[in-house]
């Protein structure tokens, strides 16, 4: 038998995506994911933010 299952897709924004999108300046964003209002992980150099994570930024926290 094949079962075969896949992973939801995956969608990662960047700060710099987030300024368009939420229409707030960098160093804002940087000071929502200091205060962990926006949850938000380091890969490499950036700053990454999961659909979930902007989701919930966006209601509020829910």
């Amino acid at each position: 038998m094949n079962d075969q299952t896949t992973a939801p897709e995956l969608r990662l924004y960047d700060l710099k995506d987030l300024q368009k999108i939420l229409g707030v300046s960098y160093r804002t964003l940087l000071k929502y994911v200091g205060s962990g209002e926006l949850k938000a992980r380091k890969i490499g150099r950036e700053w990454k933010v999961t659909q979930a994570n902007l989701d919930a930024f966006i209601n509020g926290g829910k």
